[in-house]
């Protein structure tokens, strides 16, 4: 939908040149171009405003999208919710020998 008023704005621009156009080479009269300026000035104007928002709605309504982009991103902070509880603990197991890397750093790093 948004695609066919980007479509319909330049086929409105271009249908007021062609009218110009006429009324240069004498074909229609020169009131022409005049009395209907407006109305496509109004056209070239409204098409791509309705089509960019048409597009912006289609995109921020993407909410499945949106929800496994946050449950990933929830998960992450847990990891590093844990590490830090661990680290503040005093735990001996806080440390990580280096045949263990971090799970959320390797996660992170690809």
């Amino acid at each position: 939908m948004a695609e066919t008023c980007f479509i319909a704005a330049i086929a409105s621009v271009s249908i007021y040149l062609m009218v110009e156009l006429a009324a240069v080479l004498a074909l229609v009269p020169k009131e022409w171009p005049y009395a209907i300026a407006k109305a496509f000035t109004f056209l070239g104007v409204a098409f791509p405003t309705i089509g960019a928002n048409l597009a912006g709605l289609r995109y921020f309504g993407d909410v499945e999208r949106f929800s496994a982009i946050s449950k990933g991103t929830a998960g992450r902070l847990e990891a590093v919710e844990a590490r830090i509880q661990l680290a503040v603990s005093g735990d001996p197991r806080r440390t990580l020998r280096s045949s263990q890397p971090a799970r959320w750093f390797s996660r992170s790093t690809r």
